[in-house]
């Protein structure tokens, strides 16, 4: 049988067909400039991922730049999210000033030091989140849910004042 540059052209094209979505799954770049994450096409949420890491089968790898502020542009609405242990390093030490988190749920993270004044946490489900050094202020958290043991520490509230000052808690502190 002779082969043909057609036939290799098909084969090649076969090989890379069945390889694609392996290829596409692979989240890109290693780049302190870039985010990464994963999108779930059935659930709408969105995962932050390493560089390395691959998404799963059932999510659509997506990447951004960043504008600093973290806020300051692209990356503005991060509404109807689950933000779980998993995400403790992502939401800690950065800045989330303006950002928006509607609808979304934090359950047993913990936040340490980032900037989340003027953040838009209206009607977010909040259930053993670990708040230390966070800057909330003027932060809205219209219709927010807290549930089981939520930790403030050295906070600032939205209202202005120190979650220390407020027997270590900004429960009733939520209002500017």
């Amino acid at each position: 049988m002779k082969i043909t540059k057609n036939f290799l052209f098909i084969v090649f094209g076969f090989c890379l067909g069945l390889l694609s979505p392996y290829w596409l799954k692979v989240v890109r770049g290693v780049d302190a400039n870039v985010i990464n994450a994963c999108y779930n096409t059935k659930f709408g949420l969105l995962r932050l991922v390493t560089a390395n890491q691959t998404c799963n089968n059932n999510e659509t790898p997506i990447s951004w730049n960043i504008q600093v502020p973290l806020f300051g542009g692209y990356l503005k609405d991060l509404s109807d999210n689950l933000f779980d242990e998993k995400y403790s390093a992502s939401l800690s030490y950065h800045n989330f000033s303006g950002g928006i988190f509607t609808r979304s749920t934090f359950y047993r993270i913990t936040i340490h030091k980032s900037d989340f004044s003027n953040a838009n946490f209206s009607e977010a489900y909040f259930n053993a989140t670990d708040f230390h050094g966070v800057d909330l202020t003027n932060a809205d958290f219209t219709g927010a849910t807290f549930e089981g043991e939520n930790r403030w520490t050295n906070t600032i509230c939205p209202d202005g004042t120190n979650s220390d000052d407020n027997d270590g808690t900004c429960q009733g502190h939520l209002t500017p």
